[in-house]
């Protein structure tokens, strides 16, 4: 039995001696630098209080208002990150919108 232990370490001896031996390094890779970094899109928050009063990220409108300050999102090159909606203090929808 001892002659198996014997045994055991020296395969372990010669597989960490072994593993000192081999080059950690993989092959060399050229990899394509970035030109442009990327940017976190808007969020929109849209309230809705139960006298039925609208705000947009904080600013009260009314709903023709709130309705032409989303079209702008909608039409803008921007894509929105991430939309908010709350009725009565209480979020219903939150979810991330990529466009």
């Amino acid at each position: 039995m001892s002659s198996m232990t014997d045994i055991v370490f020296l395969l372990l001896i010669f597989f960490i001696i072994l593993s000192t031996l081999v080059s950690p390094f993989g092959v060399k890779v050229d990899l394509p630098t970035g030109k442009s970094r990327t940017t976190e899109h808007p969020k929109i928050d849209v309230s809705i209080t139960s006298d039925l009063q609208y705000s947009l990220n904080g600013s009260y409108l009314t709903k023709a208002e709130l309705r032409e300050g989303l079209r702008g999102y909608k039409g803008g090159t921007e894509k929105v990150g991430r939309l908010g909606i709350r009725s009565g203090g209480r979020e219903t929808l939150g979810r991330s919108c990529a466009g």
